[in-house]
């Protein structure tokens, strides 16, 4: 079952975990660093998840049954289902899957209406690697693989593209011109190597000049 990539504003949104192992507690922290808010239904919950308290988390400690989610999730706009009882997940799972919610079920990719992937933030940009439930450890290692080839170089350009941008947002350019600004900056070769040499205020003036140049050509002023 395919699921299309999807970045979602979670910010103040309420976001209610059911568990609070490990996996559970990865999750959570991903979801505070987003800005979610986040309540924990654990009967058992350890030392280390009590210590979220800090940072917001609210934590229920009492197991959830499925005569209860009515009432647990009534204000919710994401469920996640991380118990240490697959069975449990599962029935958890089906009760919830046709419900108007952004639902993870840890231990089932086809129960999901939502999944949280392997996050790597360099900059601004932002790359989810899912691997569609078949290995969250493959996710993992492609993820860090990316960072160590691509890592600098990412950061480097995705700050020349911010100045390029911002130089441009007040100019009225459709689409098909900033798309054609934009890439004429990321195949400049000489913009490349300047900001790979960490020359970054150089490549800056280069790629603006490029991006101008590229838009100029196609009939477009300020």
């Amino acid at each position: 079952m395919k699921k299309i990539p999807l970045f979602v504003d979670l910010r103040g949104k309420l976001v209610v975990v059911i568990g609070g192992g490990k996996v559970a507690q990865r999750k959570i922290k991903a979801l505070l660093r987003y800005g979610a808010k986040v309540k924990v239904y654990e009967p058992k919950p350890t030392q280390e998840l009590l210590s979220l308290r800090e940072r917001g988390v609210e934590i229920i400690t009492r197991k959830v049954e499925i005569e209860d989610l009515d009432e647990v999730v009534s204000d919710a706009t994401m469920v996640i289902v991380a118990t240490n009882d697959d069975k449990l997940n599962r029935e958890i799972g089906e009760a919830l899957r046709h419900r108007n919610i952004l639902l993870n079920v840890a231990t089932s990719y086809e129960l999901s209406t939502a999944i949280i992937p392997a996050i790597l933030e360099l900059n601004s940009v932002i790359i989810a690697i899912s691997t569609s439930g078949l290995s969250p450890f493959l996710a993992s290692y492609l993820k860090n693989k990316i960072r160590e080839g691509l890592e600098r170089e990412v950061r480097v350009l995705a700050e020349v593209m911010t100045y390029v941008r911002a130089n441009l947002k007040s100019w009225k350019l459709p689409i098909e011109a900033k798309r054609a600004a934009y890439s004429s900056v990321i195949h400049d070769s000489e913009v490349v190597d300047l900001a790979l040499r960490g020359l970054i205020d150089d490549a800056k003036e280069k790629a603006l000049k490029k991006a101008l140049k590229t838009l100029i050509d196609m009939g477009f002023t300020s």
